[in-house]
């Protein structure tokens, strides 16, 4: 989306490629809600055209970054200047030089906010002083990498104004999603089926990135407190167990890819307490010790954390790394084991100690087979946004079913009856 743009961004001034920049973001949002049938507006569109590594869906308008792409492109060329033949075309170099000295100190003015510490600030005050910072000989590494680091700075203002205007749920949402393994499957090529989401899977995943509510989504819960039906809500009222199954069998298979002997205990509803206290996966990686495992899924944005500290949602995996430990790894050490608690977030953050333990494996790796680490990180991206999709999906249509159970008790309101009911008298 950004290559083309950006290399016209490079080349002319934002007053000529801002507005065309701006309709070419707008209708790739509308191609992009047309194959997804979503609405994307309002708060739900700025996490849309935020970054990846920021926490949106990495959908950027050309238009914002456009004049710190002008700025670092003329730094870029600005040692060649010196062997142009400037005083010789006195025409061009007067007129059409000064509209090119004002272009530079247009965007010098507007788009580079005085007392922020800019990189190679010394340069960016005025026309004048960017030539001289810019195309001195021998310093060419100033204009190295400009633009990455001018944006850089952008996207950093702007991620701190958003956590002050967006609502408390998007502000969360957007934090929790700034995480490496987040941005893992919108990076990932299909070149076979394991790494391909169905339309629905990226569906769901776009409008769950964005907060965006679905299409006929019920407005509560099928669940036994009818809490409301919320994005959040979705994907962790039904199908947890399903979700961590799959993520479990994932890493089971990476296991028997890499030769490292592993015991199960699967968790099933019929299961009951003392049962329950089982590691879920113990990994042989002779001759190391035996790593016991257990395997959490964790919503940092569920409702109960927005509800309580400010900031909650960032200690969603820490917290539950805590209980977890309480619980197994005592155990583990009086029979000599090691324990690791493998923590997901739903918005896609993988825990170190799942790092930890895919790293063992890579190392176990012959030449021949096994997977390295950053295959064996998309697989779980994708298998865990899998999971969100249908822990959402089983949820709506409980919703679903549980809303027309409820129209079937009380077809009409006490308007429509009174309404129906005079219309029958006047007849």
């Amino acid at each position: 989306m950004t290559a083309k743009p950006n290399t016209l961004a490079r080349s002319l001034p934002p007053t000529i490629t801002t507005q065309p920049f701006k309709e070419f973001g707008e209708a790739v949002i509308k191609a992009m809600e047309e194959r997804l049938n979503l609405s994307l507006t309002g708060e739900a569109r700025q996490l849309f055209q935020l970054p990846l590594r920021k926490g949106g869906v990495g959908f950027c308008s050309p238009a914002e970054t456009a004049p710190y792409a002008f700025l670092a492109g003329v730094a870029d060329s600005s040692q060649t200047w010196p062997y142009c033949s400037m005083g010789e075309d006195v025409k061009g170099w007067v007129s059409e030089e000064k509209w090119f000295i004002n272009e530079i100190d247009n965007c010098l003015s507007r788009y580079i906010t005085p007392g922020v510490e800019w990189p190679e600030k010394e340069g960016l005050t005025n026309a004048t002083d960017f030539g001289n910072h810019f195309s001195a000989f021998g310093k060419r590494k100033r204009s190295e990498r400009l633009q990455a680091r001018l944006t850089d700075i952008y996207r950093q203002q702007q991620r701190e104004q958003l956590k002050n205007t967006l609502s408390k749920e998007m502000a969360a949402r957007m934090q929790s999603r700034s995480s490496r393994n987040t941005a893992l499957i919108w990076k990932a090529y299909p070149l076979t089926t394991n790494f391909a989401l169905t339309d629905e899977e990226m569906r769901f995943s776009v409008a769950y990135a964005t907060g965006q509510r679905l299409p006929h989504m019920p407005d509560r819960c099928g669940c036994a407190k009818e809490t409301a039906l919320t994005m959040e809500h979705s994907v962790h009222c039904a199908e947890k167990l399903t979700r961590h199954n799959m993520l479990q069998e994932r890493l089971v298979t990476f296991a028997r890819l890499h030769g490292v002997t592993t015991r199960q205990n699967p968790r099933y509803h019929n299961q009951d307490a003392k049962e329950r206290l089982e590691p879920d996966v113990v990994f042989y990686p002779a001759p190391h010790a035996p790593v016991q495992t257990d395997v959490t899924v964790v919503n940092p944005c569920a409702p109960f954390r927005l509800k309580g500290e400010r900031g909650g949602f960032r200690y969603a995996t820490k917290n539950q790394k805590a209980l977890k430990n309480r619980k197994y790894l005592a155990r583990a050490k009086e029979r000599g084991d090691m324990f690791k608690p493998l923590v997901f977030e739903t918005h896609g953050k993988m825990d170190e100690e799942i790092k930890d333990l895919l790293n063992m494996l890579a190392s176990k790796t012959p030449m021949d087979r096994g997977l390295a680490l950053t295959d064996m990180q998309l697989d779980l991206a994708i298998t865990l946004a899998r999971g969100n999709a249908r822990a959402a999906s089983t949820t709506i249509a409980w919703a679903q079913r549980a809303r027309d159970s409820r129209r079937a008790l009380h077809p009409l309101s006490a308007d429509d009856h009174s309404g129906n009911s005079s219309g029958r008298r006047r007849k």
